[in-house]
C-alpha cells in the first residue's frame, strides 16, 4: 500500500458524512482482501476497524463484508 493510505483511511474513517464514512468501510474491506496488505492491516490495528464495521455499520451489505474479510485472516495468519 502506499505510504500513508491505510493510516488516512482510519484516521478519517470516523468522519461525520454518512456517505464518506461508508466509503471508507468499503474500501477498508476491499483492501484487506488482498494478501499484499494483510501485514499492514494487522500491523496498524486495522484489523480491529474492520471488526468494527461488522458490527457497527449502518448498512447490513458493508457488514457482511467486513464479516466475510475477516473470515480471511484467522485460516492465513500462519502465511504471514
Amino acid at each position: 500500500m502506499e505510504d500513508g493510505a491505510l493510516e488516512w483511511l482510519l484516521a478519517n474513517s470516523d468522519c461525520a458524512s454518512t456517505s464518506i464514512k461508508r466509503h471508507i468501510e468499503l474500501a477498508l474491506c476491499h483492501l484487506a482482501q488482498n494478501k499484499d496488505n494483510w501485514r499492514d492491516f494487522m500491523s496498524s490495528g486495522a484489523v480491529k476497524r474492520i471488526q468494527r464495521i461488522s458490527v457497527e455499520s449502518s448498512r447490513e451489505d458493508i457488514r457482511s463484508l467486513a464479516k466475510k474479510t475477516l473470515n480471511l485472516f484467522p485460516r492465513h495468519q500462519t502465511d504471514l
